[in-house]
């Protein structure tokens, strides 16, 4: 039982800080959590990222561990994909989903770059779970 909520934790706290990251108080993406990463606050998330990745990294022995990691995957991932989207557009990424306003400068790339990142950083510690397993 202990060791089932044990496996439970790591993951559910990654795949939920995801998801905290990337939806928003609102339907506006502008006002979504991600884009404190732009700003001041940025250190507070990054800090957060970088201790449960170190965590993750010196215990990757144990079951599921590695899932401490996604965090940091996925503010490293927007990081990138925005300046993708700095360098093509000049303005920050909009990470929306079907149901969420668009801003009308809203492009397809940035939809399919909010796709990426979330389907890498979900998908990426289960490939590298899957690779130490071997």
């Amino acid at each position: 039982m202990i060791k089932d909520i044990l496996i439970l934790f790591p993951i559910i706290l990654a795949f939920g800080f995801n998801f905290f990251l990337t939806l928003g108080r609102s339907l506006n993406p502008k006002t979504f959590r991600y884009n404190d990463l732009f700003n001041k606050k940025a250190r507070y998330y990054i800090i957060f990222g970088v201790v449960l990745s170190l965590i993750g990294i010196l215990n990757i022995q144990y079951e599921a561990n590695v899932f401490y990691i996604s965090p940091m995957i996925t503010i490293v991932l927007i990081y990138f994909f925005n300046f993708l989207i700095l360098k093509l557009y000049g303005r920050n990424i909009y990470i929306t989903t079907k149901w969420d306003f668009k801003p009308k400068n809203t492009k397809f790339l940035d939809t399919f770059f909010g796709f990426l990142i979330l389907l890498i950083s979900l998908c990426l510690p289960l490939i590298i779970k899957i690779y130490l397993d071997n």
